[in-house]
């Protein structure tokens, strides 16, 4: 098999983790998607990965993220060798919510309930002018998923928001599966994100 960039590894220092904003006029904060902070992960289809997470993190925290979104679950955070993701975040002063999602999945019943009991927290971040962001492992499907499910909040339909984030991250994000979850299960609320 031929992957379709080298092998080489890039790093933290390299490659700067890189944040990509979903605007929207309805926000007054900021919501962002990107990779897994600190992953390490010599084999992908993007290029070998070997990111360090405390450098990654303090980048983050020098753009004043308010609150980071991990969508990876346990199991990815030791394959990436980032077993302590969490412990790291919160060190920096960001607040850090863990919401596991399998990979190339869409959310289940059970994650959709526990986001809803974040969603006031989330909403009066990006309400109060903060930065919020979501990663997965690569910062596509999983991540880009729950980004279309906060702009829902804000009363911005799906499509909208699958194809604004196409448009800003990449044209890969949201994979058929997903896109499927976010048209046929989630519907813009009526009124204004409270």
């Amino acid at each position: 098999m031929k992957w379709p960039i080298g092998w080489e590894k890039r790093t933290s220092i390299t490659h700067p983790i890189k944040v990509d904003w979903i605007t929207n006029p309805r926000i007054i904060g900021e919501l962002g998607i990107t990779l897994c902070p600190g992953k390490c992960q010599p084999i992908s289809w993007s290029g070998g990965w070997n990111r360090d997470l405390e450098t990654d993190v303090t980048r983050l925290s020098g753009m004043k993220v308010h609150t980071i979104i991990s969508l990876i679950e346990q199991k990815e955070m030791e394959e990436l060798q980032v077993p302590y993701l969490g412990d790291v975040i919160q060190k920096h002063q960001i607040n850090w919510i863990h919401l596991p999602i399998p990979d190339t999945t869409a959310p289940t019943m059970e994650v959709l309930s526990e986001l809803e009991s974040f969603k006031h927290s989330i909403i009066n971040s990006l309400n109060s002018e903060e930065r919020v962001v979501v990663h997965c492992k690569g910062g596509l499907g999983r991540a880009a998923t729950i980004v279309c499910m906060i702009l829902n909040w804000f009363n911005i339909s799906n499509r909208d928001s699958i194809n604004h984030i196409r448009e800003v991250r990449s044209p890969d994000c949201v994979n058929p599966k997903q896109e499927k979850f976010l048209l046929e299960n989630c519907k813009v609320n009526t009124g204004r994100a409270a």
